[in-house]
């Protein structure tokens, strides 16, 4: 079985929509073992259980990367609704 490695970038406000790519990626890709990785700094232990759920629906794994934001503390930016996580994918 061949596999492929996804990455996302998140925080608590957007980790369930990505709960919800995650699941349409694994319903459409069922021939494959999908490893997930989300790079956060603070997503909530409820929220990581729910999406470890799909890891017991589905062929897949999730792997929690904890990223330490400091590189980023001089990153300004003029919208308050950017996210620090926007920029993990730098």
């Amino acid at each position: 079985m061949e596999s492929m490695n996804i990455v996302f970038m998140s925080d608590n406000k957007f980790a369930l929509q990505a709960g919800v790519t995650m699941t349409s990626i694994l319903m459409n890709n069922k021939d494959y073992h999908i490893h997930f990785h989300i790079l956060n700094k603070s997503i909530n232990d409820d929220i990581k259980a729910k999406l470890n759920n799909l890891t017991l629906q589905y062929n897949c794994d999730i792997n929690f990367i904890n990223v330490d934001d400091k590189c980023f503390k001089n990153i300004k930016s003029d919208f308050d609704y950017i996210s620090i996580e926007t920029y993990y994918r730098c």
